[in-house]
């Protein structure tokens, strides 16, 4: 039973930015129901309780590497379904992922000096396997483009991968 100074306990809701950060929330306990209106926030529906410890989120796409030690909480489709997104907890939101990668990355933001370029899907050709990385090219006026790198561009090595300091 409550104390007559304690808050009953309540189901509020969350939101976790489409945006490559783990992030901290206090106060909620495990997700109950997650959903998307919004293409950049997942959000989520959990008990409130102000005592409870502060847990860490983070929203990854379909194909999207997550790290192995991460439990997943729920999806939610955007976008008419055309965008899965999966929200993820972790205790320790600092671990790093897998080694290096032969291929950009799902999930990942590259960069030389002036133009960026964040990875958000894999795809091959039909025809001869050739890998195509489809994703948003930004460039130094803050303009976005959708575009896609191939292997040529990934072996002229000018494409260091910055995820961590990243903004989309």
């Amino acid at each position: 039973m409550n104390q007559p100074d304690q808050q009953p306990p309540a189901i509020y809701r969350y939101e976790v930015p489409v945006d490559d950060e783990w992030h901290q929330i206090t106060g909620c306990a495990t997700p109950l129901h997650t959903a998307c209106r919004d293409p950049r926030v997942v959000e989520f529906w959990a008990w409130h309780r102000p005592d409870l410890p502060a847990r860490h989120f983070r929203v990854f796409g379909t194909g999207h590497p997550a790290p192995e030690h991460a439990e997943h909480r729920g999806t939610a489709l955007a976008a008419a379904g055309h965008l899965v997104w999966h929200l993820m907890e972790t205790r320790t939101p600092e671990a790093p992922m897998a080694g290096p990668a032969d291929f950009f990355q799902p999930g990942h933001t590259y960069g030389p000096h002036l133009i960026r370029f964040r990875c958000d899907a894999i795809t091959t050709h039909p025809a001869t396997g050739e890998r195509q990385a489809l994703g948003w090219l930004r460039f130094t006026d803050g303009t976005w483009k959708a575009g896609h790198l191939g292997p040529k561009d990934w072996a002229d090595g000018s494409w260091a991968e910055n995820t961590a300091g990243a903004r989309p």
